[in-house]
Formats: C-alpha cells, sequence, structure tokens
C-alpha cells in the first residue's frame, strides 16, 4: 500500500522536492539479504517530471483508507450451552475487540443457535460496553428477535440486526443474548453454539443469571459480525531509494521509474580493501563506510549506536563490493546488519546499524493466528535428509594431509569407526587417518583458517544437531487485525496455523514485509517447533 511519492535532493540533507503520483510494485530487502528495487510509474504530464532525474532519491510512503470487517469466529461446533438450567435463565456473552485504528458501523450480529424440544416465545441480542472483561453497560439492542420454536435442533447461523451502532476504535465490546421472553424449562430451552477455544478477538466469555455477575466460560461463542471497518493506514516504513533509470512510454503517457535502495548503492561500491583484517565486526564494518564514503559520499552514515560486534580474526574481505564484505562479515560472526532512517521532510539520514540481532522477541505476547490475522498461509515441508556424521576439515595442504580433522558422529555410528582415538566423553574424534566418508551418510565441512581442534569440535556437533524444522518454508499474508508497524523486520513472532499434518504453533522470525491493500506480506524464517 505504498501509493505516495516524494522526490527529495540525491544528498543529505535529502529535503522534499515535490510529491509524484501513485506508486506500485515496490520490494524491499532487509539486513543481510540481496539487495532490492523499487518500480514507480507517473503520467508524462505530472508537473514534477522536471525534477526526475538520475541520482535523486525517491520516498515512497504507504497512505490509505483501507476497508475490513470484525473478525468471525466461524470454528466448527464442539459443544452449545443452554440458556436454561437448573430452573433459570441464563444469560450468555462474548467480548470483541475492534482494530486498533479506525471507525466502524455495526449492523448485525449472527449467532449459532439450536433447541432442544420445544421451547417457545423469543430471544433478543443485545450490545454492551466492557467493565473490566465483563459486560458493562447496555448500549444497544436487535431491532429483531428470533422465535424458539423456529429453532431447528441442528445448530445453524440466525442473525440478530441492529440500527446502525458507531463503534470505537481499540475497544472492547460485547454481545448478551437475553432470553427474557423465551418460555423454557429443564426439559425445553435453548442452546447456543461453541467453536473452538482460540477465538482470538475475546478473551472474554462469560454467563449469568442476572446480568450483573458473570462467570468465566473456557471456550468461544460461535459468532459473525455485519460491520464495515474504515481506517487511514500508514503501512511499514517509507521505502527510500535513488532513481537509477528511466523508461518512457510514448503510447501511454506514462514514464517508469526504476529505483535501488541503499542496499544496491553499497553493492555498486568496491570495498576498496587489499588486506584481511581482525577485530570487532562493526569496527571492520565502519571501516568499510569511511573509506567508501571517503572516495565518492553518497548518503549513508554510521549508526554511532551500533552494539560491539562479534570479534574476527583475519577474514578477506577483498575483491568484493561494500555489500558483499558486510554480507560475508555478518555470515562469519553471526551479526546483523541494517539500516535505520531519520525521515523528516528537510532531513532524510540514512544510518548503517550494526547488532547482535534486528528486532525483538515478541512471541510471548504477539500470535499470528488463521481466520483472525492471517488471510494466506503457505507452507511446505522439504526433506532433508540426517547425515549420520559430520567431518570438519581444518587448515593445512590437501585433504589427507590436513592437521586438523575432527568428526562428529551420531551414538549408532561410533561403534563402526576404527582408527581414531575418542576425546573424552566427547562426541567428536579425531581421524588418524585419510577420511573415507558414505557420502549419502556424512557431510564435510572445510574450515581453511581454523587449527583450533576444540573449535573444529564445536563446529561438527553443532551441524550434526542441527534441528530438521529448518527445512519447513513459510509464507504468510497478514491483515488489518494487527497492527502492521508493531512488527519491525527481524522480530520473533507466535504463529498458529491449520494444516493437512495438524496444527503448527512455531516462532518465527519475520525476514521481509511487502505491503499491500489491506494485506501486508510477509517471508520468515522458522526458529523451532
Amino acid at each position: 500500500m505504498r501509493d505516495v511519492v516524494y522526490l527529495r535532493e540525491g544528498f543529505p540533507p535529502s529535503r522534499r522536492l515535490c510529491r509524484l503520483s501513485t506508486a506500485n510494485n515496490v520490494d524491499r530487502s532487509f539486513h543481510v539479504m540481496d539487495a532490492g528495487q523499487g518500480v514507480f510509474e507517473i503520467a508524462a504530464s505530472d508537473p514534477g517530471i522536471a525534477e526526475v532525474t538520475e541520482g535523486r532519491m525517491v520516498e515512497i510512503e504507504g497512505y490509505g483508507s483501507t476497508s475490513a470487517s470484525l473478525a468471525d469466529n466461524n470454528e466448527p461446533v464442539i459443544a452449545a450451552v443452554p440458556l436454561f438450567a437448573a430452573g433459570a435463565i441464563v444469560y450468555r456473552a462474548q467480548g470483541f475487540m475492534t482494530p486498533r485504528s479506525g471507525s466502524g458501523t455495526l449492523t448485525a450480529i449472527s449467532l449459532s443457535l439450536a433447541k432442544i424440544l420445544l421451547p417457545t416465545g423469543t430471544l433478543h441480542l443485545h450490545l454492551y460496553s466492557d467493565a473490566a472483561g465483563v459486560p458493562g453497560t447496555a448500549l444497544a439492542t436487535s431491532t429483531n428477535t428470533i422465535a424458539c420454536a423456529a429453532l431447528a435442533v441442528i445448530s445453524a447461523w440466525h442473525t440478530f440486526t441492529f440500527a446502525p451502532y458507531a463503534l470505537s476504535p481499540n475497544t472492547r465490546y460485547h454481545w448478551v443474548i437475553d432470553p427474557d421472553n423465551a418460555v423454557q424449562d429443564n426439559a425445553n430451552y435453548v442452546i447456543v453454539g461453541i467453536g473452538g477455544f482460540s477465538y482470538s478477538l475475546s478473551g472474554s466469555r462469560a454467563y449469568s443469571a442476572d446480568k450483573l455477575n458473570w462467570t468465566p466460560l473456557a471456550a468461544d461463542f460461535r459468532c459473525r459480525f455485519a460491520c464495515d471497518w474504515h481506517r487511514e493506514v500508514k503501512a511499514v516504513a517509507p521505502w527510500l531509494g535513488w532513481i537509477d533509470r528511466l523508461g518512457d512510454a510514448d503510447d501511454k503517457g506514462i514514464v517508469t521509474v526504476d529505483c535501488i535502495d541503499a542496499a544496491a548503492k553499497l553493492g555498486e561500491r568496491h570495498s576498496g580493501l587489499t588486506t584481511s583484517r581482525s577485530g570487532n565486526a562493526d569496527v571492520i564494518a565502519r571501516e568499510l563506510l569511511y573509506e567508501c564514503n571517503s572516495r565518492n559520499g553518497f548518503g549513508i552514515i554510521w549508526d554511532v549506536s551500533s552494539e560491539t560486534g562479534t570479534p574476527v580474526a583475519n577474514i578477506d574481505l577483498s575483491g568484493s563490493s561494500v555489500l558483499e564484505a558486510l554480507n560475508k562479515l555478518a555470515d562469519a560472526t553471526g551479526d546483523e546488519w541494517w539500516f535505520e532512517y531519520v525521515i523528516t521532510p528537510d532531513q532524510l539520514k540514512i544510518m548503517l546499524h550494526w547488532g547482535r540481532q534486528q528486532g525483538f522477541d515478541l512471541s510471548s505476547r504477539v500470535c499470528l493466528r488463521d481466520r483472525y490475522s492471517i488471510s494466506r498461509c503457505d507452507y511446505s515441508r522439504d526433506a532433508i535428509e540426517r547425515a549420520d556424521t559430520v567431518l570438519v576439515v581444518g587448515e593445512g595442504g590437501s585433504m589427507d594431509e590436513r592437521p586438523g580433522m575432527v568428526r562428529a558422529v551420531s551414538q549408532p555410528e561410533r561403534a563402526g569407526l576404527s582408527g581414531i582415538a575418542v576425546q573424552g566423553a566427547s562426541q567428536s574424534l579425531r581421524l588418524q587417518t585419510a577420511p573415507e566418508p558414505s557420502l549419502a551418510a556424512e557431510r564435510i565441512i572445510v574450515a581453511p583458517r581454523e587449527g583450533d581442534m576444540g573449535v573444529l569440535a564445536q563446529m561438527a556437533e553443532r551441524d550434526l544437531e542441527a534441528p530438521l524444522d529448518a527445512s519447513e518454508t513459510l509464507s504468510l499474508s497478514i491483515n488489518e487485525n494487527i497492527d502492521w508497524a508493531a512488527l519491525p523486520v527481524g522480530s520473533i513472532v507466535r504463529m498458529v496455523h491449520k494444516t493437512a499434518w495438524g496444527t503448527l504453533d512455531r516462532r518465527v522470525r519475520i525476514m521481509e514485509m511487502q505491503p499491500g491493500v489491506g494485506t501486508c506480506d510477509l517471508e520468515v524464517k522458522v526458529l523451532d517447533g
């Protein structure tokens, strides 16, 4: 949903020059991933076209009025509860939350209802405010009633209509089904369907004999809402880049503008290094950027709030671009780098930040769920054959001459190995002879600059014990029931998704975000099951 394009000067302070037309097909990349590109189109008659030249910067933001509905609970019926029990009527209530921003008008609520034998009379539905998690004050009453005698013995949807009622954002409401005008007894009564235990909007469902004192229930009622919700949304952070190429289609009167982001800019610059480097990774990264800017400054500066990087020894970063050098440095240390932005109409700062990990661990309080915040989920499982042994080869000459060789083996394979000496109680074994691995069951890792047997042993064991759930691949689209801006790239969240193999409950890390109209595509990395 990036549809507002500002043109900026090509070098800091990069003030805004003008606003252009609609953006589309904008992609972006993050931390140590490949360079991203952006594309947008403008009319050849746009007054700002004279300012669109190569080297200028673009700032593509996402604003728009979007339409959505309150999330329904369409889970299959797992149970039903009565509106009459122990000689008295029972009121049933369900809480629900509205989206964080915007406005909406409620016009109807549908419930899953059925009857036992022959109750008569009618049912009403009320809308209540919230009072510490239970119904508080009555706000509205349905304009129609449901006749008990018209209900079937099998649960079915029945709709209560309301005069249009304006709902406030980020607010909890409750519906309460009212059997005051129903004629029921212990044998003839109405039942309300319950659908699953994971209805994400509620967190509050209850019953009462007097509409004053409420007792919690363990599961959520099936319900559907008729409520058009509208809001103006600013999507994820603006996409920023430099104009790289212009294309003019005379027959359509449209100019296509290709842009490259900051990572692509780094990919165009040679690292300038001719020797290997040692030290903390953040210091080496800073030197790379400083040397690049000293030759021809291009507006990316070092973030002084960067974290202390992991130490690295004798890493060869010569003969590569700055982008390749940063990625190689990140791969060698497990650290990450990304861009931080300061964006105002009169100033734009792009800062290269080095850190241990981008984002936050939000898995204890943010859960992406089917039928609520997840609109689409593509899931695949790739078969990975588990290796019985992992051989790590250290520095030296040819394969059979290298002095440092360590093999990590699984327990069943230990008895079959010969010509080896066990290093204490470890699973790492030092070879006395040249390796002859079984290619189907053994992986070989070459570490040409590492001769320490202890380090090689750790590498072997870590690779042997790598979890298989890394073979799971997920691609998601989330809707506006969750605040996209609250999910920064790199953050870890929990995801619950139903598949043909059962329910997946995973911690995933957000690697990329691409906002659209009403949905935001996520590329995620599965961390664990």
